[in-house]
């Protein structure tokens, strides 16, 4: 009788390569960086696609992530930038900015970013695609519970076309000076809850997503139908996110009783002209914001088009005059109610 070929359990695959990562062995996979697929290095994800995911119990989940990522002068105390300078890590013509490798430094300062950058150009600058700490792909029935994510070198969480995805009392703990240290990013997902979680990341604590440009516009699957309640985000960048990549949209979302404590927004819609898609739907209630540094609602429709955001918009008229098209994105109902600031 010819025996039938298995794969492993999808739980198991996960945390077999959970086991891999931790002990620093390395396992080549096409993830999906902002918002667009491409061959970039090294993840650690189940079985693509696969059902039944869980990962639960009490335990930590720690990314390693200081010997990743860039590190910026003013986002982290003395004390541990002349710690990083005394290991003979190379640094930024300005001063200001530490990497990890030479092989770094030279695709930050090149100005290495899409669309120019190709599969030659990854295994020259590889050391520059950081991996997320886990990454979920087109994976259905889906349970993150009680586990503790820290020190991811990119993003914490990164669930992409996933469908009925459940997380519960997780804590997603980065440091803050982390680059792109997001908590959780929901990308082109339906049917999802995250309830009763912490988040103290280094950017971006809750984010939706659904694909960048002409990719995510193509792709065409919005991120939908996401409750999200109950959660404390302390630092980072922002506590709930939409964008930028949201060209395939975003619709369906609740979110309810949450507490926003020192971020630098509370409630942040961000996007850009090339984006297109549509943002609608979203409801806002109980969010309780304390000490937040800029905005407590944020709608940020020039995203990295406008780095100095002490100047007026009137000085960018080009931006301002631009037709209706199909790169444009665009917004629908957003109601809030309930938000308290103190």
């Amino acid at each position: 009788m010819k025996k039938k070929n298995r794969l492993l359990p999808a739980w198991l695959a996960l945390m077999l390569g959970l086991a891999a990562y931790s002990k620093g062995v390395r396992q080549p996979a096409p993830p999906v960086l902002s918002g667009l697929p491409f061959e970039m290095g090294d993840i650690v994800q189940p079985a693509i696609p696969a059902r039944n995911v869980s990962i639960s119990g009490e335990g930590f989940i720690d990314g390693q992530g200081g010997s990743w990522r860039l590190v910026m002068r003013k986002r982290i105390p003395p004390e541990r930038w002349d710690a990083l300078v005394a290991e003979g890590r190379p640094l930024g013509a300005a001063g200001d900015r530490c990497y990890p490798d030479s092989s770094y430094r030279r695709a930050a300062e090149n100005d290495l970013t899409y669309p120019g950058f190709n599969e030659a150009m990854a295994q020259v600058y590889k050391s520059v695609l950081r991996p997320v700490l886990v990454a979920l792909r087109d994976c259905q029935r889906v349970s993150l519970t009680g586990c503790t994510f820290t020190d991811s070198p990119a993003w914490g969480i990164h669930a992409l076309q996933c469908k009925d995805l459940t997380v519960r009392g997780i804590r997603v703990l980065n440091p803050a000076w982390a680059e792109n240290g997001d908590g959780i990013d929901l990308e082109s997902c339906q049917r999802v809850l995250v309830e009763d979680s912490f988040f103290d990341c280094g950017d971006d604590a809750v984010c939706l997503k659904s694909g960048r440009d002409e990719e995510g516009r193509r792709r065409a699957t919005p991120c939908r139908q996401v409750v999200i309640r109950r959660c404390t985000v302390l630092n980072g960048h922002d506590g709930f996110v939409v964008g930028s990549e949201m060209s395939g949209g975003v619709e369906d979302v609740l979110v309810s009783d949450c507490t926003f404590r020192g971020t630098e927004t509370g409630l942040r819609f961000k996007s850009k002209r090339g984006r297109g898609g549509i943002v609608q739907h979203i409801f806002v209630r109980g969010i309780r914001m304390t000490d937040i540094q800029r905005e407590a609602i944020l709608f940020d429709l020039y995203y990295a088009d406008w780095k100095n955001y002490s100047t007026p918009l009137p000085a960018y008229p080009a931006q301002a005059t631009q037709e209706v098209d199909e790169p444009t994105p665009g917004s629908g109902c957003v109601p809030m109610c309930s938000i308290l600031l103190c």
